[in-house]
């Protein structure tokens, strides 16, 4: 699962502090969490909105986050990117040996050209992250990727 869902504990302990997050992932249900707690352990801590740039995230990945804390933005936004970069694992059915680009806009002429380098995959992170051959530990999420072919014969 990629966004795995609260744990029973994580529902048991924000059902004491007024909570309801059993129907958030583990990662918005823990900032959730420490908004409350955190400003229990330090009085100087205030509850603060997302900043503009987590709006601007936020809006590019399709998702609301202006009514959101910073804590509770931040972990909506990586369950969003880490959803969208699984999805474009799955659609390109990427494999270690496979040749792809990176892409990239560039503006030239005040036109915008998509560029970007080839690379063959070398292995691919648990989290999705693909990771090229003689790259010196570069690598790429797949939702940056485009294949270009397929290795080994698959």
């Amino acid at each position: 699962m990629v966004n795995p869902k609260a744990t029973e504990y994580q529902i048991e302990v924000a059902a004491q502090l007024g909570l309801d997050v059993a129907s958030d992932t583990i990662a918005v249900a823990a900032a959730k969490i420490g908004d409350v707690v955190s400003s229990a352990l330090d009085e100087a801590t205030t509850v603060r909105s997302s900043t503009e740039l987590q709006n601007a995230c936020g809006r590019a990945l399709g998702i609301d986050v202006s009514h959101d804390t910073p804590r509770v933005a931040s972990a909506r936004i990586a369950d969003a990117q880490r959803l969208k970069n699984f999805e474009a694992l799955a659609k390109l059915h990427l494999r270690p040996g496979d040749t792809v680009a990176t892409r990239h806009k560039v503006v030239k002429g005040g036109r915008i050209e998509r560029r970007g380098l080839a690379w063959v995959i070398s292995w691919i992170r648990r989290d999705g992250r693909v990771f090229f051959k003689d790259a010196h530990g570069r690598g790429a999420w797949p939702d940056h990727l485009v294949k270009l072919s397929s290795g080994h014969g698959s």
